[in-house]
């Protein structure tokens, strides 16, 4: 894709950019994949230093959401995706990553909400279908033992639910 190719505002170089022309983004994909998950954040921030079109930028924040979420820097994984969720509004992989990271700081109800914006945008994703079983199985065992960091309403709101 051509609009990869525009050099990010002044800032420290990227000396993997200068030697092989390969776009930050697809740099950052790459670390990832690799397992340099640290590399590959500095590659998305780069990136996100640049012009990039609006649908770009969602995918870059959600790739470093992904990375962060790796890293278990859930705080900053829920920053990006909601970031990205302004960015392009129906984005399904900002919101099971939010998710995922939300879970990880026993949100679940929150989490839970995110899934369900997954299954309204697709409701034959599966892997959201049974991780929304999960949860939902998860805050209700929360609510038959008496632990009250989940919202009652949240709670009532799962019991009523016909389609997960």
């Amino acid at each position: 894709l051509g609009f990869f190719h525009t050099k990010p505002a002044q800032g420290p170089s990227m000396p993997e950019q200068a030697e092989s022309g390969v776009p930050l983004k697809t740099q950052g994909n790459a670390h990832l994949k690799a397992g340099a998950i640290e590399k590959a954040v500095k590659c998305y921030s780069h990136a996100l230093e640049a012009a990039l079109p609006t649908e770009e930028k969602a995918v870059v924040l959600a790739n470093r959401a992904l990375a962060h979420l790796r890293l278990k820097n859930h705080a900053a994984c829920v920053i990006d995706c909601t970031d990205a969720l302004d960015l392009l509004p129906g984005y399904v992989k900002a919101f099971y990553r939010r998710a995922q990271a939300r879970e990880a700081q026993d949100q679940l109800a929150e989490a839970f909400k995110d899934l369900r914006e997954v299954l309204r945008i697709e409701p034959t994703n599966r892997e959201a279908q049974v991780y929304a079983g999960r949860l939902k199985q998860a805050m209700e065992m929360r609510a038959a033992t008496g632990d009250l960091s989940t919202p009652t309403l949240a709670v009532e709101a799962l019991r009523t639910a016909t389609d997960v």
